[in-house]
């Protein structure tokens, strides 16, 4: 054998060797969290009684805002609706944390009407702070988009469709008294 043919075996330094060990438990780090989130993040059915307890809840929680909407006028009742509607839209996150981790079709309906009513109740929260918003003209999209939303989420069918006319009845009365 020729001599530049022949290869030398080189030991690394103590400093290579280090780089070497902290390089390869960051790739074991890095992978073993990613098994951890990709194993935790399977998704189960949503059961059924989950489900109608969700659903109900949503509706529940969507009458008690529409009813105080369409009792708007006497003083106070807006400080008291805006206060529910806070409420509500807690309620709203926290129906919604309890679908974490849930999968099925209701599980999907039930977190498009969710979004779809906390959308709604965010506006109509803007509104009763700032009749001004340039959200009250946007009520009625919303208000279609969530009660359509809850109509396929699976639970009882809302009895009270109003409040957004009461609200917006309520600001042009007063818009005009104070003219």
């Amino acid at each position: 054998m020729s001599p530049r043919m022949v290869r030398r075996l080189t030991i690394p330094s103590p400093a290579a060797l280090a780089r070497m060990t902290a390089a390869g438990a960051l790739l074991l780090f890095f992978f073993t969290a990613v098994a951890i989130v990709v194993a935790g993040t399977e998704q189960r059915p949503l059961a059924e009684r989950d489900a109608r307890f969700i659903a109900e809840r949503l509706v529940e929680v969507d009458q008690k805002v529409r009813t105080r909407l369409v009792r708007l006028g006497p003083p106070g009742t807006v400080a008291r609706t805006r206060r529910g509607t806070r409420e509500a839209v807690a309620q709203l996150d926290s129906l919604g944390r309890s679908l974490d981790g849930a999968g099925g079709p209701a599980a999907a309906r039930l977190r498009t009407a969710i979004a779809a009513e906390v959308r709604f109740l965010d506006a109509v929260g803007s509104v009763l702070v700032n009749p001004g918003s340039p959200l009250l003209a946007q009520l009625e999209r919303l208000d279609v988009a969530a009660r359509a939303a809850l109509a396929r989420s699976g639970g009882p069918q809302p009895r009270r469709k109003g409040g957004v006319t009461a609200l917006q009845r309520l600001w042009r009365e007063r818009a005009a008294a104070q003219t």
